[in-house]
């Protein structure tokens, strides 16, 4: 067993023995904060405001800026996912 593996082992029985205890973390709660596509593309849009009022331009194409391209990128990955899990299933059914 790995030293990461045998940390977090102790950390949950731990908290197992103690599920009240605020004192005794959760090693199953998250600690990260979730960053959605809405809020990334504000921060995108945000930083290229700031960029335009400097004179820096770093679009590709007047229509196409960083943040559209990134969103552009993520609803195709999103897409090909989708497609995957149909393709997946089609295979499934076939296979019955």
């Amino acid at each position: 067993m790995s030293e990461n593996c045998m940390a977090w082992k102790v950390k949950m029985e731990a908290w197992e023995e103690n599920p009240n205890d605020t004192m005794v973390s959760n090693p199953l709660q998250l600690k990260g904060i979730a960053i959605t596509q809405a809020s990334a593309c504000l921060n995108l849009a945000q930083l290229k405001a700031e960029d335009l009022e400097c004179g820096v331009d770093l679009s590709l194409h007047p229509d196409v800026s960083p943040s559209v391209l990134i969103a552009s990128g993520i609803d195709l990955e999103e897409e090909q996912q989708r497609l995957k899990a149909i393709a997946d299933n089609m295979a499934w059914i076939h296979r019955s």
